[in-house]
Protein backbone atom coordinates (compact mmCIF):
# COMPACT_ATOMS: atom_id res chain seq x y z
CA UNK A 1 0.00 0.00 0.00
CA UNK A 2 1.59 3.18 -1.34
CA UNK A 3 0.70 6.34 1.23
CA UNK A 4 0.51 9.82 -0.46
CA UNK A 5 1.16 12.83 1.06
CA UNK A 6 -1.50 15.60 0.71
CA UNK A 7 -0.87 18.98 1.20
CA UNK A 8 -3.54 21.45 2.14
CA UNK A 9 -3.30 25.19 2.03
CA UNK A 10 -5.52 27.13 4.22
CA UNK A 11 -6.24 30.96 2.93
CA UNK A 12 -6.36 32.67 6.25
CA UNK A 13 -6.46 36.12 4.87
CA UNK A 14 -8.06 35.90 1.41
CA UNK A 15 -8.43 40.01 1.12
CA UNK A 16 -6.90 41.78 -2.58
CA UNK A 17 -3.77 41.15 -3.01
CA UNK A 18 -2.93 43.59 -6.66
CA UNK A 19 -0.47 46.25 -5.39
CA UNK A 20 -1.83 48.48 -8.39
CA UNK A 21 -4.97 48.38 -10.52
CA UNK A 22 -5.75 50.61 -13.41
CA UNK A 23 -9.14 51.88 -14.29
CA UNK A 24 -10.29 52.51 -17.88
CA UNK A 25 -13.86 54.27 -18.92
CA UNK A 26 -15.63 54.19 -22.34
CA UNK A 27 -18.66 55.54 -23.60
CA UNK A 28 -21.23 56.65 -20.87
CA UNK A 29 -19.03 55.72 -18.63
CA UNK A 30 -16.85 58.82 -19.99
CA UNK A 31 -18.87 60.98 -17.62
CA UNK A 32 -16.70 60.20 -14.51
CA UNK A 33 -13.69 60.21 -16.41
CA UNK A 34 -11.86 61.72 -13.47
CA UNK A 35 -12.19 58.73 -11.70
CA UNK A 36 -9.96 56.81 -14.66
CA UNK A 37 -6.16 55.94 -14.10
CA UNK A 38 -3.64 54.26 -11.94
CA UNK A 39 -4.49 52.95 -7.88
CA UNK A 40 -2.15 52.05 -5.66
CA UNK A 41 -2.87 49.04 -2.74
CA UNK A 42 -4.00 50.96 0.41
CA UNK A 43 -5.03 50.19 3.87
CA UNK A 44 -7.90 47.98 4.76
CA UNK A 45 -11.61 49.97 5.14
CA UNK A 46 -15.11 48.16 5.72
CA UNK A 47 -12.66 44.60 5.77
CA UNK A 48 -11.04 44.96 2.88
CA UNK A 49 -8.13 46.59 0.48
CA UNK A 50 -8.87 49.77 -0.64
CA UNK A 51 -7.13 51.56 -3.15
CA UNK A 52 -6.24 55.41 -3.66
CA UNK A 53 -5.66 56.81 -6.80
CA UNK A 54 -2.20 58.21 -7.96
CA UNK A 55 -2.78 61.74 -7.73
CA UNK A 56 -4.78 60.94 -4.34
CA UNK A 57 -7.91 62.44 -5.00
CA UNK A 58 -10.31 58.98 -6.08
CA UNK A 59 -10.19 55.83 -3.89
CA UNK A 60 -11.89 52.63 -5.06
CA UNK A 61 -13.17 50.28 -1.63
CA UNK A 62 -15.56 47.89 -0.37
CA UNK A 63 -18.69 49.37 0.74
CA UNK A 64 -19.96 47.32 3.55
CA UNK A 65 -23.63 45.88 4.19
CA UNK A 66 -25.01 49.76 5.36
CA UNK A 67 -26.40 52.69 3.05
CA UNK A 68 -27.57 53.28 -0.46
CA UNK A 69 -24.55 51.44 -1.84
CA UNK A 70 -23.74 47.84 -0.06
CA UNK A 71 -22.01 44.50 -0.59
CA UNK A 72 -20.47 46.25 -3.25
CA UNK A 73 -17.32 48.38 -4.72
CA UNK A 74 -17.16 52.07 -5.18
CA UNK A 75 -14.92 54.11 -7.10
CA UNK A 76 -14.87 57.85 -5.78
CA UNK A 77 -13.22 60.88 -3.52
CA UNK A 78 -10.61 59.97 -1.64
CA UNK A 79 -12.81 62.12 0.91
CA UNK A 80 -15.48 59.46 0.78
CA UNK A 81 -13.76 56.75 1.47
CA UNK A 82 -15.16 54.26 3.51
CA UNK A 83 -18.64 55.61 3.15
CA UNK A 84 -21.49 54.45 0.97
CA UNK A 85 -21.24 57.13 -1.77
CA UNK A 86 -19.47 57.16 -4.75
CA UNK A 87 -19.35 57.76 -8.57
CA UNK A 88 -19.07 54.55 -9.56
CA UNK A 89 -20.17 51.08 -8.20
CA UNK A 90 -20.41 47.37 -8.79
CA UNK A 91 -23.55 46.12 -8.86
CA UNK A 92 -25.51 42.81 -7.48
CA UNK A 93 -23.64 42.62 -3.85
CA UNK A 94 -20.11 41.84 -5.47
CA UNK A 95 -17.96 43.09 -2.65
CA UNK A 96 -18.57 39.75 -0.04
CA UNK A 97 -17.20 37.11 -2.69
CA UNK A 98 -14.33 39.18 -4.99
CA UNK A 99 -11.90 41.85 -5.78
CA UNK A 100 -12.85 44.87 -7.81
CA UNK A 101 -10.59 43.75 -10.88
CA UNK A 102 -12.40 40.15 -10.20
CA UNK A 103 -16.11 42.00 -11.18
CA UNK A 104 -17.47 41.10 -14.24
CA UNK A 105 -17.39 44.37 -17.04
CA UNK A 106 -21.08 44.29 -17.03
CA UNK A 107 -21.45 44.58 -13.12
CA UNK A 108 -21.11 48.28 -13.03
CA UNK A 109 -22.88 51.38 -12.76
CA UNK A 110 -21.91 55.37 -13.07
CA UNK A 111 -23.48 57.94 -12.01
CA UNK A 112 -24.65 60.71 -14.37
CA UNK A 113 -27.80 62.09 -13.38
CA UNK A 114 -29.12 59.38 -11.54
CA UNK A 115 -27.29 55.85 -11.85
CA UNK A 116 -26.85 54.47 -14.86
CA UNK A 117 -25.92 50.60 -15.95
CA UNK A 118 -22.86 50.42 -18.07
CA UNK A 119 -22.21 48.73 -21.17
CA UNK A 120 -20.36 45.76 -20.86
CA UNK A 121 -17.07 47.19 -21.55
CA UNK A 122 -17.73 50.79 -20.38
CA UNK A 123 -15.99 49.74 -16.91
CA UNK A 124 -12.56 48.02 -17.17
CA UNK A 125 -10.44 47.42 -13.50
CA UNK A 126 -7.61 45.16 -13.70
CA UNK A 127 -5.00 44.42 -11.95
CA UNK A 128 -1.64 45.76 -13.56
CA UNK A 129 1.02 44.35 -10.88
CA UNK A 130 1.72 42.12 -7.33
CA UNK A 131 -1.25 39.83 -8.15
CA UNK A 132 0.83 36.87 -7.25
Amino acid sequence: MVLKSVKICLILDPSCVCQTIVVTLKNGALAQSSRQGIYQKAEKVNGKTSWISSNNINAIWYADAYGSISDDWIIGSLSGLGGNSGKIASTGNQGMSSCPYNVSMDAWKYSNSGWIIAGANDVSIECLSGNE
